[in-house]
């Protein structure tokens, strides 16, 4: 946490300075998203939906000087979750590293691509964090690419974007941070219980269960 710190306090007021996307999901790599996250606390807003992302962020000190110094990058308070939405897209469609190899279900996601779906989620959800947009926004429509489709075996065509679709979806998870407008929310009823996701969750859902269960 004493790194994230230092960097808060780089970045006092806005600078306007833009760093190089790579440079920046670097810089996140070094704070990766632990399968033991502390759970958030669940709060509804006044239409009773779920909104996680400012908990993820007082919970974890780190977070919350992560967030401050990132706040203040860009020339504006919505650049880093432009810059968020963008890596979400491109990480998905594979254009944020090298080519790699045909996929098999024995190779699966390399660990470059692990870390980075990584630090992409963090992105999102801290660049939410200064702004009134929610990570899953962002998310979600990168998430949508992979998952239309099935890939099926012997060919496995679409299989890469599957697994990149699916690291987004775990992480953001782990963080309570996939909810959004038409985009999953979890909806509370009158009686406090969770509402059924909308049915083009589902589906997209249905199609990640059927993608592991083939391979």
């Amino acid at each position: 946490a004493a790194f994230a710190t230092i960097l808060s306090h780089s970045t006092r007021s806005r600078s306007n300075a833009v760093i190089h996307p790579e440079v920046l999901l670097k810089t996140l790599a070094l704070y990766p998203i632990s399968s033991e996250q502390p759970p958030t606390n669940l709060s509804n807003d006044d239409d009773g939906k779920h909104d996680s992302t400012n908990n993820v962020i007082a919970i974890d000190p780190k977070y919350a000087a992560l967030q401050t110094w990132l706040a203040n990058l860009g020339d504006s308070p919505s650049w880093a979750c432009t810059v968020g939405e963008a890596c979400a897209s491109a990480f998905v469609m594979g254009q944020l590293f090298p080519p790699t190899g045909e996929w098999t279900p024995e190779s699966g996601s390399s660990q470059t691509e692990r870390t980075m779906a990584g630090s992409i989620v963090l992105l999102c959800t801290l660049a939410a964090a200064s702004t009134e947009s929610n990570a899953g926004k962002m998310l979600w429509p990168a998430i949508h690419k992979g998952l239309t489709s099935v890939p099926q075996s012997p060919s496995w065509c679409g299989a890469h974007r599957t697994c990149r679709s699916l690291l987004l979806l775990e992480n953001g998870c782990l963080l309570g941070v996939t909810s959004g407008v038409g985009n999953g929310d979890l909806v509370m009823d009158k009686s406090q219980r969770m509402m059924p996701p909308p049915p083009n969750i589902e589906m997209l859902l249905s199609h990640a269960v059927d993608f592991d269960l083939a391979h």
